[in-house]
């Protein structure tokens, strides 16, 4: 018998990007800065509702929820320090806030945008397009 390659289940752009790409990073910045890289292995492994996301070299593995056809998010609790005042007079406060990641998964890679607190806007955004 041949050897029949596993077909990832869900939408052609799940299978697109399923398992481990290189990919090629550009970053678009509006109220804060994503710093692009060079090109870049990330490994997709889809689960149920979920998908786990490796970047290569032993990188860190994220999960998403899945929160809409082709769409997947995270959010965690960040925080800025606020400073107010002059000279002697200066305080920092510390701001809690919430940090959303959404990836949006697209027919050749992925669009990762990231929302800082209550904005409805991403302050800025990737685009990851596979190389091979």
């Amino acid at each position: 018998p041949e050897y029949q390659a596993v077909i990832p289940s869900g939408s052609d752009m799940e299978r697109a990007v399923a398992g481990s790409h290189e990919y090629s990073v550009v970053a678009t910045n509006f109220e804060c800065t994503c710093q692009a890289t060079d090109n870049m292995t990330v490994d997709f492994n889809f689960t149920g509702n979920q998908v786990e996301i490796t970047n290569g070299g032993g990188g860190a593995t994220m999960v998403y929820e899945k929160v809409g056809e082709n769409k997947y998010q995270k959010s965690e609790m960040g925080y800025y320090i606020l400073m107010s005042g002059e000279g002697d007079q200066t305080v920092e406060t510390k701001v809690e806030e919430e940090n959303i990641t959404v990836i949006t998964l697209t027919s050749n890679g992925y669009v990762m945008e990231n929302y800082k607190g209550s904005a409805t806007s991403p302050c800025c955004y990737y685009t990851f397009t596979i190389e091979k």
